[in-house]
């Protein structure tokens, strides 16, 4: 098989294994060569697939006890996970693979996870995300990850059957991956094969172009980078450029996933949309169009309220009651005040000014739109009376009858 050593030398390497062929002659092949790497296996033993799922399981085991190849071994009743979150079940199982991965990395107790993924699963993902609507980031094929490593990812479905056959490796296979009702399952089992049939290497050559992608697009990125501002994006008519820049930002924002090019072209039309105009996308984020740039914000936050008292803790933020900026009669505030964001309704009389709509005093402020829904403010009611670390109402000035002064902060 086309393996390369080289990343894994040295290294103590936790091998993903489900029992399939392709985990398992990563597996054989990996402990052909412990002369030149500390080698473990883990197994996820998820539980949809009934005794043959403990069948995997045993076979895993079974091997790794001849083989003396150290086991991490997790079990989790998936089915139910799935119902509880609300997901399918193939992303409960994946949830639950990647929890598990993800903690072995974490505890130091591997160096590099190494999964089984191969030239046919890359062009299977390529495809899957050309079908639907993916930009060039997304053709990149099945991405890096720090702490995992794909060996075979320049492997072809031929040349892991015969390193299989020739080295008499065991293995069981799911018959859920012959049953092509799954899109990717559909893809795999008859789109594939079918241009294989007309364009031999066919699968080979998508992955091969995923690789060239990769590098177009950490080329494009780098240049994308100085129009990055925060979590804003400085505008720029250059399609390629502006995009990436708003993709960084999404990426720090925690938005990986849940895009597609149909949103990079609503964003660059934000260029030529007013100032103020908004896009909700996908995440829990609204991008907004703001003079020279597009800026990004969470949508919404959280519609809870938390009593206003120290040490209250509100959209990850916790609240101080001694050393903000900001002084005020704590005699003067009623009892029921709360911490929440701004509701429909809200009224504000700044200090030693007129009352007016929360709105139309954020508007006086000139705070952007973007911020307005995630500035806490501090409420009886309607009645607003601290707005974020901004200002305090007219009625909890500090005075000369004031016995008690606090001040606010959120850290």
């Amino acid at each position: 098989m086309n393996v390369s050593l080289a990343p894994l030398l040295h290294k103590r390497i936790a091998v993903a294994v489900s029992g399939g062929r392709d985990s398992m002659a990563l597996l054989h092949f990996l402990s052909r060569n412990r002369d030149r790497l500390t080698l473990f296996a883990v197994h996820c033993e998820h539980g949809i697939r009934g005794e043959d799922s403990l069948a995997d399981a045993e076979l895993v085991k079974t091997f790794c006890a001849q083989e003396n190849i150290p086991l991490f071994f997790f079990r989790e009743d998936c089915i139910a996970r799935a119902k509880k979150e609300r997901v399918s079940l193939e992303t409960a199982a994946r949830n639950f693979r990647y929890r598990c991965f993800d903690g072995l990395l974490k505890e130091n107790k591997a160096d590099f996870v190494a999964t089984a993924h191969h030239a046919l699963d890359n062009a299977e993902t390529v495809l899957f995300r050309l079908c639907r609507g993916s930009a060039l980031s997304g053709l990149c094929g099945i991405g890096d990850r720090e702490g995992y490593l794909r060996p075979l990812l320049h492997c072809s479905r031929g040349e892991i059957d015969e390193y299989v056959r020739r080295n008499g490796v065991p293995y069981r296979d799911d018959e859920t991956n012959f049953v092509s009702d799954a899109t990717r399952n559909f893809l795999r089992l008859e789109i594939l094969p079918a241009l294989e049939e007309r364009i031999g290497g066919a699968a080979e050559n998508i992955s091969r172009f995923a690789s060239l992608a990769a590098e177009d697009e950490a080329l494009l990125s780098s240049l994308a980078l100085p129009l990055v501002r925060d979590n804003a994006v400085l505008l720029d008519e250059r399609f390629p450029l502006f995009t990436r820049a708003c993709l960084a930002v999404l990426k720090k924002m925690g938005v990986e996933r849940d895009y597609t090019s149909r949103h990079l072209f609503d964003l660059y039309a934000l260029i030529g949309k007013e100032n103020g105009k908004k896009l909700d996308l996908s995440g829990g984020v609204v991008a907004y169009r703001e003079y020279d740039r597009v800026a990004f914000a969470r949508s919404g936050g959280s519609a809870d309220e938390v009593p206003f008292r120290e040490g209250a803790e509100f959209m990850g933020r916790t609240l101080t009651l001694s050393e903000g900026r900001l002084r005020f009669d704590a005699d003067k505030l009623p009892e029921d005040a709360v911490v929440r964001l701004r509701r429909q309704g809200d009224r504000f009389r700044s200090f030693g000014g007129g009352e007016k709509s929360l709105g139309d005093w954020f508007t006086d402020k000139k705070i952007p739109l973007r911020l307005r829904g995630e500035i806490p403010v501090v409420a009886s009611g309607n009645r607003v009376y601290i707005v974020g670390e901004y200002e305090i109402a007219d009625e909890i000035r500090v005075t000369g009858e004031t016995k008690r002064v606090l001040s606010v902060k959120y850290k």
